[in-house]
């Protein structure tokens, strides 16, 4: 059996002395100073889709690979390469992180290594959405590939669909194939900060809670009005690589002050914590029923990395 468990230093530490960082405060709001011993989910893989390779890193198409990997740094988990599993994967005890290596049509491969091989039950996967705009955040369990071939490669090696999903939205160009592997406009990163702590932040209260209701009610975001976002094709002269830490806004950076003074009271008091869980009050309503659209060429792309 190969071994991916990494060493974890004290997040708690780390977080107290620096209550702000982006790194850290994830943990705190959760009260994830226990790293992940006390998740309800303890038994679980969390997939990000995308392509291996330099070429593809900040496309569209990537934006599960950039989630897991934002993931993996919260939680201080590193990936390591398996040729056995297909994938990179990091672990911690049985909650694994997986990035498929297979190419994007291939997906279901490398998950169903894991997966019978580990027999693993609860599964996670972030996707890119191109049926909803940039912007949103939608959480399903089960239900179609709405045309996603990473997701009808997943559903066949596994013979089901009734995992999660955290479908980020990143709208439709005219050229479905070129769009999703485009990267993201200039416009488009300045908001990707706050919507990858989105992301992550679902999947953790997800483990911690083993509640998708409450998963859904609080981080669902829906699409703003359309700008025109959706129809701009994938920029010839692609912005610097996607950096989490700078595009923080200053209005969510207060937030995170916040949630780090109610972490260290819920980290003296542990008791304090489905209190301060309950008053929160539920971010945005649930999401609408998916909206397949037939005329996805994604699903019917040639190309092996679509």
């Amino acid at each position: 059996m190969e071994a991916f468990v990494a060493q974890k230093s004290d997040l708690s530490s780390e977080c107290l002395q620096n209550p702000t960082s982006f790194s850290c405060h994830l943990v705190l709001d959760d009260c994830f100073d226990s790293c992940l011993n006390d998740c309800l989910l303890n038994d679980c893989l969390i997939v990000g889709l995308g392509n291996p390779g330099a070429k593809y890193r900040n496309n569209r198409h990537n934006i599960g690979f950039v989630i897991v990997d934002e993931l993996a740094r919260v939680l201080q988990l590193e990936f390591v390469d398996s040729p056995k599993f297909k994938a990179q994967i990091a672990q911690y005890k049985k909650i694994f992180l997986l990035k498929p290596q297979t190419f994007m049509n291939n997906s279901g491969e490398a998950v169903a290594l894991v997966v019978n091989f580990y027999k693993i039950k609860n599964i996670i996967v972030i996707h890119d959405e191109i049926d909803i705009g940039f912007g949103a955040i939608r959480l399903k369990i089960g239900g179609s590939s709405g045309g996603h071939n990473g997701l009808k490669s997943i559903d066949l090696a596994l013979g089901r669909s009734d995992y999660m999903r955290v479908r980020f939205g990143v709208g439709k160009g005219k050229d479905v194939i070129s769009y999703v592997l485009g990267d993201f406009t200039k416009d488009e990163q300045e908001r990707l900060g706050e919507l990858i702590h989105t992301s992550v932040e679902a999947v953790l209260f997800y483990l911690k809670s083993g509640d998708f209701q409450k998963t859904q009610n609080n981080f669902t975001i829906k699409a703003p009005k359309p700008q025109n976002l959706a129809t701009q094709s994938h920029t010839k002269n692609p912005p610097s690589p996607i950096s989490h830490k700078s595009q923080l806004s200053p209005t969510l950076s207060a937030k995170l002050k916040q949630q780090a003074q109610q972490a260290r009271q819920i980290l003296q008091n542990p008791q304090t914590l489905q209190a301060t869980q309950t008053a929160q009050s539920p971010k945005t309503t649930q999401t609408q029923p998916n909206q397949p659209n037939p005329t996805n060429t994604h699903a019917n792309g040639a190309n092996k990395d679509t």
